[in-house]
């Protein structure tokens, strides 16, 4: 059974992609299983949390300034491990699925060493989740806190959200840069691992074009798969989702981030 995780920064369309994949009979693909503080089932806090020892020996080692101590690695690297292979006995069924994957987010592999070295030593395939407007991107996150939700499978009404002219450029910068960056990471601690790029605007405007590539990628067989169903919450166009909309087109404009305008 092939591995793999959808890698992905907040608010780039992660669960709509993961929803997707877990629509093909032969691939069994789980949400964030790694988020910090979900206690749900099928999540790693969860599963440290379900027995005493586990917890305890978390608690002593795995917290997150001891990340460097060797104990803190081995107790993690464990805990992880068993975690993965329980997931998968779990949910996945040999028999049916040819494809096992779940999602995680930028931080959760660059500051979890044990997933490292599982990722490297799986050979786990990465497809790497990228948004190519940023401005769209803090756009969804500024909806969301105002929202108080993140995801709906029910039409939502429209909010408008104040974007601060003095920041909103340093932050697209940093959105922008953080995909940069990742690029990097992924160039030089795994280029052994196979490895695909995918951007959440085809998949919403030509999703089979797009899952043809990634079948291709996990070698499964292709076939037509629903799209997941979650309503859009924020419209395509920005200048109806932008409070101070004019204010901030003024801004960009005189940036390189003009485009993102479009």
């Amino acid at each position: 059974m092939k591995k793999f995780i959808i890698l992905a920064n907040q608010r780039s369309g992660s669960t709509y992609f993961y929803k997707l994949l877990d629509n093909h009979p032969q691939i069994c693909c789980m949400d964030e299983i790694f988020r910090e503080g979900a206690t749900t089932r099928g999540n790693f806090t969860h599963y440290r949390n379900e027995k005493y020892s586990r917890k305890i020996f978390y608690k002593l080692f795995g917290n997150r300034y001891a990340k460097k101590i060797m104990p803190s690695n081995a107790v993690l690297n464990i805990l992880i491990i068993n975690f993965i292979k329980e997931m998968e006995q779990v949910v996945a069924n040999p028999e049916l699925h040819e494809a096992f994957g779940f999602k995680i987010m930028y931080n959760q592999l660059l500051y979890n060493k044990p997933l490292e070295r599982w990722f490297k030593n799986e050979k786990v395939y990465l497809i790497h989740l990228l948004r190519k407007n940023a401005l769209k991107l803090h756009l969804s996150w500024l909806a969301r806190l105002k929202r108080g939700l993140a995801h709906s499978e029910k039409k939502v009404k429209l909010v408008k959200v104040y974007v601060d002219p003095e920041t909103i450029v340093n932050i697209l910068d940093k959105i922008v840069q953080s995909q940069k960056n990742m690029k990097k990471e992924i160039s030089f601690k795994f280029q052994n691992n196979p490895y695909l790029e995918v951007y959440y605007e085809d998949l919403l405007y030509s999703y089979i074009g797009q899952l043809d590539r990634v079948f291709d990628f996990l070698e499964i067989k292709k076939c037509l798969i629903p799209k997941p169903n979650l309503k859009k919450l924020n419209p395509d166009n920005i200048s109806s989702l932008i409070d101070n909309y004019d204010e901030i087109r003024h801004v960009l404009e005189k940036s390189v981030h003009k485009n993102f305008l479009t």
